[in-house]
């Protein structure tokens, strides 16, 4: 994110430069190449999976609604929903972190995955798609 970027954001709706903004310019973070490539290290180790049997679970199953076939269930048995859930995270903490620089100029030197703060609202969906009731 550019300061010209960050500057044009915070300025919406104001008619004059407030008064804060320079001091919130000047104190902002802006992404580095650096940063990008570390940030970009928390998807690494699930990008050969999720181009792989994912994307083909995805194209070939849920894409094209054949959830009662025997090649389908087979691909399914592959899946491990534990290393879904950790590749969703490692996104969701990335998409986070690149919006927290480019909206707010933060970020999170730790560059680690964060936990994700919408699990029980997922989980809660989930349940009364498969079950019909709140727990």
């Amino acid at each position: 994110m550019e300061k010209r970027k960050l500057e044009s954001l915070r300025r919406q709706g104001e008619t004059s430069r407030p008064q804060w903004l320079d001091n919130y310019l000047s104190n902002a973070c802006y992404a580095t190449q650096e940063d990008i490539d570390r940030v970009a290290r928390l998807a690494r180790p699930y990008n050969q999976r999720m181009q792989g049997l994912y994307r083909q679970i995805r194209s070939k199953i849920f894409a094209h609604a054949i959830l009662h076939d025997e090649a389908a269930a087979s691909v399914l048995r592959e899946a491990d929903l534990t290393e879904i859930e950790n590749a969703l995270v490692a996104l969701w903490s990335i998409y986070d972190w690149i919006f927290q620089m480019a909206y707010n100029g933060t970020r999170d030197l730790t560059f680690e995955t964060l936990p994700y703060r919408y699990k029980h609202e997922v989980q809660e969906a989930v349940r009364m798609a498969v079950v019909g009731t709140r727990e």
